[in-house]
């Protein structure tokens, strides 16, 4: 179906099924620092990840190291999106310390600028 926005869950990209669909439009890949997203989930709790919810500690600590040792699992499968928008870079080009203040709006920005590129490159290398 045309012009949708489909939003999966990280572990969406380890299928290569998955990608075979998500292909077929253009994937975007949300960098968000992990000390970032264990400090959210942390926050909410771990009830709807349970791909982080083992091992002792404190929840922040259990957390940010279950997501380190995912992250490297997946990091291969995330190159594969078309484009990445990094909050860190969005942060910085806005002189944000504290990444929960970046809006809705500005991501969504930089995502059209990051597609925008992506866009023009294919242009380009069709058109050699």
């Amino acid at each position: 179906m045309p012009r949708q926005v489909v939003a999966t869950g990280g572990g969406a990209v380890v299928r290569d099924i998955n990608w075979k669909y998500m292909k077929k439009g253009l994937t975007v890949y949300l960098q968000v620092p992990l000390d970032t997203l264990a400090r959210r989930i942390a926050a909410v709790g771990m009830d709807s990840r349970p791909l982080l919810d083992f091992g002792s500690g404190d929840a922040y600590t259990k957390i940010f190291m279950n997501l380190f040792t995912l992250s490297k699992k997946r990091r291969q499968a995330y190159s594969n999106a078309d484009v990445t928008v990094s909050l860190q870079h969005i942060a910085t080009q806005e002189g944000l310390e504290d990444l929960s203040n970046i809006t809705p709006s500005a991501i969504a920005l930089e995502v059209l600028v990051q597609i925008q590129g992506f866009l023009l490159r294919n242009e380009r290398e069709m058109s050699i």
